[in-house]
């Protein structure tokens, strides 16, 4: 990540700075590389169930996270930031 005039930028040049504040949180709590369900992070961060679905949302719209299959429970996707892809 860059760090120019405090502006944050992942992997794919978006701007972290410029997304709500949930979607900050769940991101932040997503960078130590542990998929999590919804339910993990909604126990982990102060927001409602609702909030995390579309903090969730607009970080995937971003390309910044991806959902993966979860073969524990298939109803419940697991999140996980974005890894770039080397050629």
């Amino acid at each position: 990540m860059s760090e120019e005039m405090g502006v944050k930028e992942d992997m794919t040049g978006i701007t972290i700075d410029c997304l709500p504040s949930s979607a900050k949180a769940v991101f932040s709590l997503l960078r130590d590389g542990k998929p999590r369900t919804l339910n993990e992070m909604v126990e982990n961060v102060s927001f409602s169930p609702r909030t995390i679905r579309n903090a969730l949302n607009r970080l995937r719209d971003n390309g910044l996270i991806v959902a993966k299959f979860n073969f524990k429970d298939a109803r419940k996707p697991l999140y996980q930031i974005k890894t770039a892809v080397r050629a």
